[in-house]
């Protein structure tokens, strides 16, 4: 045993007078190495550590304990110790990943064999090794630390009663890692709930991958045509017609190079990136993309060219008037990327399932609250009277019933019922008062030193541009 003498003198010693000498006591303390094994309740190893430590004091397991774990009983034979630990469960559902023989989740093309798991839940939402594959997923994100994921069950599963605890295959995990609030993708899907268009729910959850902590994350379904989502006809080739069917579209102004099928359309003959359109439905014949790519180029030129009449008959104009509005708060540079439209067989073109809006709202350097980032698509509607006026009156409906305001106060009692968590998170990952986004983000960033201090600076900004908004585009 590897033992250090210490000697500590007390405060108070007794001392002996012996034949005209005066001693003194002291007592002596030994420091010794103790090796820690934390193990889970059916014995994985989940963590090894090594410490220092004096015999006569007593050692708190819980102090060396991996993020998110607590011990709930411990055994020491001969200074090695087995802890069996748990997780320590705070407000938010906990989601546990493991994957066949500890796989490496390395890449978005290839599902690696998982089970999946769910605790700290209501029983009738809890899962038990759930068969699934797990990939990566997103763009720019992928570059991140904290990597996001998308998780696809064998078979169709609820999680934790998101849409009426619908039963589909496909969830994604959003990490949210440039966004320190961790509240924006939040905010928008909670907000788009008082439209009438499809937008995804959610709710925050803390993330276990085989074993270790990786900290909140926000569950979402995944954006795909789907009798509980994007509820379009599904080409099938046996019973459908060969083009008049459900297409689901993806405006992408970058990424689209690296997609198998996407088209591109014009605008009064000029062509630019962001005028690509990724085709997200199995509708991928020539025939199938040449119909898709001609009846957008319609769409192009009635909004391009302001025909008011040919636009009402080739869009859903409501479904575009409720996007505007997420727009118009969102204020998101990305509205030219990952911006989805659909059209089912013999319908109009119907606007929708907003997405990516961690950079929104405030989150990024040349984010004011009072300039405005549309779709391009939308930016040329939204300056026409008539579609304006619509716009408008949606807007001051929603204003004057006070939806803004329960949003405000929705976004505050999450950050609160969810402090804990929120706290642990950026244990996990130390990026409150930096600019996580490469240093693309407002000096406000550098000043955050709780997640308090990250959601208040958003709900901050949202008052500023609702108010901007109502005071200088949408005047009463």
């Amino acid at each position: 045993m590897n033992k250090k003498l210490v000697y500590i003198i007390l405060p108070i010693v007794s001392v002996l007078l012996i034949g005209g000498i005066v001693a003194m006591s002291v007592l002596c303390f030994y420091k010794t190495q103790v090796q820690i094994t934390f193990v889970s309740q059916n014995g994985l190893v989940l963590g090894q550590k090594n410490i220092e430590t004096t015999i006569i004091k007593g050692v708190d397991y819980n102090e060396y304990c991996p993020l998110g774990y607590k011990v709930t009983n411990s055994k020491n034979v001969n200074n090695k110790v087995t802890a069996t630990i748990e997780y320590d469960t705070y407000e938010m559902p906990i989601i546990t990943i493991n994957t066949k023989d500890n796989a490496e989740i390395l890449d978005k093309e290839n599902y690696v064999t998982s089970q999946v798991s769910i605790t700290n839940c209501l029983d009738e939402f809890k899962k038990d090794n759930v068969e699934a594959g797990v990939r990566l997923r997103g763009n720019s994100t992928l570059n991140a630390p904290k990597k996001a994921y998308r998780i696809k069950f064998n078979k169709r599963e609820g999680m934790l009663g998101l849409n009426d605890n619908a039963k589909c295959k496909s969830w994604v995990l959003l990490a949210d890692y440039y966004d320190p609030s961790l509240l924006r993708n939040y905010a928008m899907f909670t907000f788009a709930k008082n439209l009438n268009i499809f937008s995804s729910d959610c709710q925050h959850i803390e993330l276990f991958l085989n074993g270790e902590y990786q900290g909140v994350y926000l569950l979402a379904e995944q954006m795909q045509i789907d009798k509980y989502r994007i509820d379009i006809e599904e080409y099938d080739p046996d019973t459908s017609d060969p083009v008049n069917t459900g297409y689901l579209l993806e405006n992408e102004d970058y990424v689209y190079v690296h997609e198998d099928y996407y088209f591109q359309c014009n605008m009064n003959g000029i062509e630019t990136d962001y005028m690509h359109w990724v085709i997200k439905s199995d509708t991928t014949s020539p025939e199938q993309i040449a119909y898709i790519q001609g009846y957008m180029q319609q769409v192009y030129d009635a909004i391009f060219n302001y025909r008011e009449a040919d636009v009402k008959q080739l869009i859903d104009v409501n479904s575009a008037v409720e996007r505007v509005i997420i727009e118009l708060f969102m204020n998101n540079i990305d509205e030219n990327a990952s911006y989805r439209v659909w059209k089912d067989k013999d319908g109009k073109l119907i606007f929708g399932a907003p997405w990516d809006a961690d950079l929104s709202m405030g989150n990024y350097s040349w984010h004011s609250g009072t300039a405005t980032y549309l779709n391009h698509l939308t930016k040329d509607l939204f300056i026409t009277d008539w579609f304006y006026q619509l716009v408008k009156t949606r807007w001051f409906e929603l204003y004057n019933l006070g939806k803004f305001t329960e949003w405000y106060a929705n976004i505050e009692n999450t950050t609160n019922q969810f402090e804990k968590s929120f706290a642990r998170n950026f244990e996990r990952w130390d990026i409150l008062g930096t600019k996580p986004n490469n240093g693309a983000q407002s000096d406000n960033f550098l000043t955050y030193k709780t997640h308090k201090d990250a959601s208040k600076d958003l709900v901050d900004w949202l008052k500023f541009r609702i108010e901007s908004l109502k005071n200088m585009h949408l005047v009463y």
